[in-house]
């Protein structure tokens, strides 16, 4: 079989021989099946495995730390130097570092389905200190 001569072959490298609807159809595969190519991998990618969100312990440790340093913000709230301080003894006490604390906000960030569960009880534990506190 012999190749097709330049003149036998249009510009998009498709043969002369086709119908214009070929061509048209040809082009759209070749180019639904490039992006697919292109894109099949991120997207298997996307759907794997779900977001690595917090264990039971990391939602406690976020809970409870949220929950101190929100008290705490309430208190000192006109003393940045107090609060920083009430801050650091807050994070030394539960052995955290501000870093920690951070990572730990930004794994919960991940699973948005499991806010509302975390921040009532958060709110509950704040409601309840104040209680306490009165």
């Amino acid at each position: 079989m012999a190749l097709p001569t330049p003149q036998q072959r249009s510009p998009g490298g498709i043969m002369l021989g086709m119908l214009p609807v070929q061509q048209v159809f040809f082009r759209s595969c070749f180019l639904m099946v490039s992006v697919m190519l292109l894109f099949c991998p991120l997207l298997l990618h996307c759907q794997g495995d779900e977001p690595e969100g917090l264990t039971p312990d990391e939602t406690d440790l976020l809970v409870e730390s949220t929950v101190l340093l929100s008290i705490a913000a309430q208190r000192h709230a006109g003393d940045a130097a107090m609060l920083t301080a009430r801050q650091d003894s807050i994070f030394a006490s539960l052995g955290l570092r501000r870093d920690d604390y951070r990572r730990l906000v930004e794994k919960m960030a991940r699973r948005p389905e499991r806010w509302l569960e975390v921040w009532e009880r958060i709110a509950e534990r704040i409601e309840e200190a104040s209680l306490k506190a009165q």
